[in-house]
């Protein structure tokens, strides 16, 4: 299979499959309210379980690769594992988990922005694992 073959599909039905939740959960919010908020939808922390999915998928599909470019396979493939680990970790201690209720209070600007921020590093390092799945 060609590279970009690979990477298109990945992208169709990979990356933006996973945000069709969060696209629904917004659309269904403004037909409630009326109000287009996508800050706070993305402010409760659902755009990190799709960068840790979208890191995991992509670390799966350099299992079995061709040998070759195996350092940059590995850089890649452990960046990949550590913003799997980092996403992960931060949903775990958002609002909606055990934390909040310990009194622990949240910035939500912040949870969004460090949301976007990983979910585009995920999708940058994704994309090379798949990328280098192919070499």
């Amino acid at each position: 299979m060609l590279i970009i073959e690979k990477l298109v599909r990945w992208i169709f039905f990979g990356v933006f499959m996973a945000l069709l939740p969060i696209a629904f959960k917004i659309i269904a919010v403004y037909l409630k309210t009326g109000i287009y908020n996508v800050s706070e939808t993305l402010a409760q922390g659902e755009l990190l379980i799709v960068a840790s999915a979208l890191c995991g998928a992509a670390v799966g599909e350099l299992f079995g690769a061709p040998v070759g470019l195996k350092l940059a396979k590995i850089i890649v493939g452990g960046s990949a594992v550590i913003i799997l680990i980092i996403t992960s970790l931060c949903f775990a201690i958002l609002p909606n988990s055990s934390a909040a209720s310990n009194g622990v209070s949240f910035n939500s600007h912040a949870i969004e922005m460090w949301s976007k921020l990983m979910f585009a590093f995920s999708v940058v390092v994704s994309s090379l694992c798949i990328v280098l799945s192919e070499i």
